[in-house]
């Protein structure tokens, strides 16, 4: 399948467009599973379950690794712009992990995560039900027995963290 100069349109939820090249298109498994079964000149992906905000972020990530790719970008400089990229606000990191997740960009979903995890390292349970608005909902004899089932991993954490 060649692949020099084919442009990939990807629609949002909101039926926004966005033109790419190929290979940009192909960072998702999901888009270069989806072109894989389609003709070799068609052009439009919908992605009905991706609001325009969050198709824009992906694809400034996709064009980006893209790009550090084909123009063999130094791995310090792909590592500072990857940081930088994921220093947003939670109601926006959170949905750009979850759409990562779903159209198979594992690299972007691995970089939201430690994203999150960075969000969460050192809160105790009650501030990070407050970061994510959790409502805790359990009585006190259920935290004690999920506490007491559950021991095990404050033990592991308490390694980690050590």
């Amino acid at each position: 399948m060649a692949t020099t100069g084919r442009r990939i349109v990807l629609v949002s939820k909101e039926g926004d467009a966005f033109e790419v090249d190929y290979g940009v298109a192909i960072k998702s498994q999901i888009v270069a599973d989806t072109l894989a079964d389609l003709t070799e000149d068609a052009k439009v992906v919908p992605l009905n379950r991706v609001e325009s905000a969050i198709l824009a972020l992906v694809v400034k990530y996709c064009q980006y690794h893209y790009d550090a790719l084909r123009r063999d970008y130094p791995e310090e400089d792909i590592k500072k712009w990857d940081k930088d990229f994921v220093k947003i606000d939670k109601e926006v990191l959170l949905p750009l992990a979850e759409i990562a997740h779903q159209l198979l960009i594992q690299d972007l979903f691995d970089l939201a995560c430690k994203a999150i995890a960075g969000l969460i390292r050192g809160k105790s349970t009650e501030e990070i039900q407050e970061l994510f608005g959790i409502v805790n909902d359990f009585t006190e004899a259920e935290k004690a027995e999920i506490r007491k089932k559950y021991k095990w991993m404050s033990d592991v954490v308490q390694q980690v963290d050590d």
